[in-house]
């Protein structure tokens, strides 16, 4: 049987009962029999805990390594250095060759072996010129730019003023990364990360989401023109609006003021027209014509839209609450129960996986309008109950964050429970952490093993 690998129990759940799910550890399994939050929270010693974040932080480092500007500096002096030692030229010149090479130090001494006096006449002419340190004192900046930019495997963090750089070490279909400003972005197009979508798709996603379309799609899939003045009219709930705000009920619309046109809502006619004791015809046969597909499509774009805007607000909020929490909260926290504020990372770092969470629930709505297909029942009703899932994690997880912590934040005194509150968060930051990433993975294969699963089912 193929395996989905989501970190949840789905045991309760009648229509993917047959779906075999890993299991997070034995501490960490979900139960939901138990009425606390501490059904999936192991109070297991302090070193558990640390143990579980050195395996996080390892993981993370094996992608990417994130430099500082004082990282790249070094880096570029180490570089110079070589050059000037290895060709006896003076460290400026070093550094015009070395740029000139895109800073590949392998290139340039190779390039030396191959043509000497190629390389010889460029440090002569190099040599022969003036040059003053000023570049490397004064524009240190200019410098570790032109460095970075010149390496394939480097990118600049794209947040203004952070100037760190991301040194990537394997690329994919989508590589986010994550740099010491606590802002994500995806290392192909330094756009905001988006996994489980490529960066085509998001391009397709913007665009289709621009002011004037999005407003047009939401006319298209809310509205329809009335056939005679041609003024948009929505139906809410049972009622019909136009511009002037008047109300009519069932499918006899009646234009406002001036226009006064009797139509029918189901299929825009004459209500003249229509029988008086059947109603619309054109309703009962359901015809499915070429406006009423757009205007379902229509719909879909925007209901993909408001859940995708509705976790990007959240998503902001998040972050609000993030720097709140690093900038402010940990001081206080660390006066009142007199712990360093490094011992309290956890705080930190649960807050970051909260936006992070919002950033794939805002993504992964993008991912059901783009490929989730009509005919795919399965992976839609799949698909609508990982997001469940993972709205029931993350709510739980947030509770601790916020809520729970919010007792130590305005406490008098030291609170003797904040060593457990402090490890149950720890955990919860790695369960939420495993499962979010295993329903990207899940996302970005395409839901596979649903059809796996599928196929293995009906050819028994």
């Amino acid at each position: 049987m193929a395996e989905l690998e989501l970190g949840f129990d789905a045991k309760e759940d009648d229509d993917f009962k047959n779906y075999d799910f890993c299991e997070i550890s034995d501490a960490d399994e979900v139960d939901d029999n138990e009425e606390e939050d501490d059904d999936y929270i192991n109070d297991d010693d302090d070193d558990d805990d640390d143990d579980h974040e050195n395996l996080e932080t390892d993981e993370i480092k094996k992608k990417f390594t994130i430099l500082t500007k004082e990282d790249l500096l070094s880096r570029i002096e180490d570089d110079i250095l070589e050059v000037s030692s290895l060709l006896s030229i003076p460290r400026n010149p070093s550094r015009v060759l070395l740029s000139k090479y895109n800073w590949d130090v392998n290139a340039l001494l190779q390039e030396f072996l191959i043509d000497q006096e190629r390389v010889k006449k460029m440090i002569n002419s190099l040599e022969s010129s003036s040059f003053s340190g000023e570049e490397i004192d004064k524009k240190n900046i200019n410098l570790v730019r032109s460095y970075a930019e010149k390496r394939e495997n480097m990118k600049l963090c794209p947040t203004p003023g952070c100037g760190c750089a991301v040194e990537c070490h394997g690329k994919g279909r989508n590589f986010d990364v994550f740099c010491k400003c606590f802002v994500s972005f995806c290392f192909n197009c330094l756009g905001e990360a988006h996994s489980p979508v490529d960066c085509e798709t998001v391009k397709k996603w913007m665009v289709k989401n621009s002011s004037d379309l999005e407003t047009k799609n939401w006319l298209l899939a809310y509205t329809k023109p009335c056939p005679k003045c041609k003024r948009p009219i929505e139906k809410i709930n049972g009622t019909t609006t136009t511009n002037n705000k008047i109300s009519y009920f069932n499918d006899i619309i009646t234009c406002a003021s001036p226009c006064h046109c009797d139509f029918c809502w189901s299929c825009s006619g004459s209500w003249q027209e229509h029988d008086k004791f059947f109603g619309c015809r054109a309703k009962e046969e359901d015809l499915n014509d070429e406006v009423e597909m757009e205007r379902k499509m229509a719909k879909d774009l925007c209901d993909y839209y408001k859940k995708w805007y509705s976790n990007d607000l959240c998503m902001e909020r998040a972050f609000v609450d993030l720097s709140q929490m690093k900038n402010v909260n940990l001081e206080i926290l660390s006066q009142i129960h007199g712990i360093n504020e490094t011992e309290m990372r956890c705080i930190v770092d649960a807050w970051v996986q909260i936006v992070e969470c919002r950033r794939v629930f805002k993504w992964s709505s993008v991912f059901g309008y783009y490929y989730l297909l009509e005919n795919e029942h399965n992976k839609r009703e799949f698909f609508d109950y990982m997001m469940g899932q993972a709205e029931d994690y993350l709510e739980k997880f947030q509770q601790c964050a916020d809520k729970e912590l919010s007792k130590f934040l305005t406490a008098e005194f030291p609170l003797e429970d904040f060593g457990d509150f402090r490890n149950k968060l720890v955990r919860l930051t790695g369960v939420t952490r495993k499962y979010f990433d295993d329903l990207v993975a899940a996302l970005e294969n395409g839901l596979s093993d649903v059809d796996s699963h599928a196929t293995a089912t009906s050819s028994k």
